[in-house]
């Protein structure tokens, strides 16, 4: 139970930074309403930790997975062009 929560505290702070970091060189979108915004960070965490829990013996796949799923949340949360978006989350996981 303990791995679980260090997981899941783990998948929170990088998706912060993250987004964090895509905020520093992309324009923040203004989404209508204030619980999208969190609703979107919240599946973005789940899916980010399950795809975590799932492809753990294969890191291929993870890494995948991982920049797949950055790519369209962060598309979702700042409407620009999805290749550049997907760069900047490939750097970022690069970094981490």
């Amino acid at each position: 139970m303990g791995a679980h929560l260090q997981g899941i505290f783990y998948t929170i702070v990088y998706v912060l930074i993250c987004n964090m970091f895509i905020e520093t060189f992309e324009e923040k979108r203004i989404l209508p309403k204030k619980f999208l915004v969190y609703g979107i960070f919240i599946l973005y965490v789940i899916i980010d930790y399950v795809a975590s829990v799932t492809f753990d013996k294969n890191i291929f796949f993870k890494v995948l997975v991982v920049v797949n799923v950055g790519t369209l949340f962060m598309w979702i949360r700042f409407r620009q062009k999805i290749i550049k978006i997907f760069f900047m989350v490939f750097l970022f996981q690069g970094m981490c």
